[in-house]
């Protein structure tokens, strides 16, 4: 199944917002490069009506756009779980300018398994700054790239060596099985409901212990955005468990360290 090509810079949705309202003035061409990418994978197996511009409200919506930059690592995941798609982020460290990192092997692995892999790059080939783009293919030591912001072939294909060296962080989707897109999104849909079904059984009720409070963040880490503070006391739903890090809201990407709730 050949899969959908979109760039971000679209004169359908290039100005279209991307952004945090009454913060920010981002929009899709300029900021839009994750949910661009996502919007690819889930028009080619789920729906070929989606487009950037219903990804990127998505994003919104749900908490995972970072005002004043880009979309949180942790948006991924979670769309591709409200829709249906396998994705898990590779665990390790930032392996920008590494060279064959565990990270690097087991997404290598995965493009040889035919999987898609997204990249966050860093500076050089790719990107100036910070940029997200769709790795679907490996072969003859190359691999082939959607890039959503250029149609340049250096940055369509590349050899994997140039690729791994840029690489910051990666996240492995695996395709819904199908030869068709009814097949796949049939299998997408049945994923849903079971995800669905198996997130409310794993859900549970927890208390804030702390004296001082706890701050709910917009991610899993200090280093995410303080949503709001929560009291001594309160009571909270856990969906998720990531780590040392619970989700705490079914639909709003906000997080808590699990160190300082306790199951009621």
């Amino acid at each position: 199944m050949k899969l959908k090509s979109y760039k971000q810079y679209d004169k359908r949705w290039a100005k279209d917002p991307y952004q945090v309202k009454g913060k920010e003035t981002a929009t899709i061409g300029g900021s839009g490069c994750g949910p661009t990418c996502a919007a690819m994978v889930a028009s080619t197996y789920v729906d070929p009506k989606i487009t950037p511009v219903e990804v990127c409200k998505w994003s919104v919506k749900h908490g995972y756009k970072a005002v004043g930059q880009g979309t949180y690592y942790t948006f991924f995941e979670a769309y591709f779980k409200s829709i249906g798609i396998e994705c898990e982020q590779v665990p390790g460290a930032n392996s920008y300018h590494k060279k064959d990192t565990p990270s690097d092997k087991l997404a290598l692995k995965a493009l040889k398994a035919g999987k898609l892999v997204i990249a966050c790059m860093g500076p050089g080939i790719w990107t100036r700054g910070g940029h997200f783009i769709l790795a679907y293919a490996y072969k003859d030591g190359k691999v082939h790239v959607n890039d959503p912001a250029s149609s340049a072939t250096g940055r369509a294909v590349n050899t994997w060596n140039n690729f791994q060296n840029e690489a910051k962080y990666y996240w492995i989707v695996t395709p819904p099985k199908g030869k068709t897109q009814k097949e796949t999104k049939k299998a997408a849909t049945t994923t849903k409901k079971a995800v669905k079904k198996a997130t409310k059984a794993k859900a549970y009720k927890a208390k804030v212990t702390p004296k001082v409070g706890l701050n709910v963040r917009k991610g899993r880490g200090t280093k995410y955005a303080r949503v709001k503070a929560l009291k001594q006391g309160t009571t909270v739903t856990v969906y998720e468990t990531k780590g040392n890090w619970c989700k705490i809201h079914k639909t709003k990407n906000w997080w808590v360290h699990k160190a300082y709730i306790k199951k009621a």
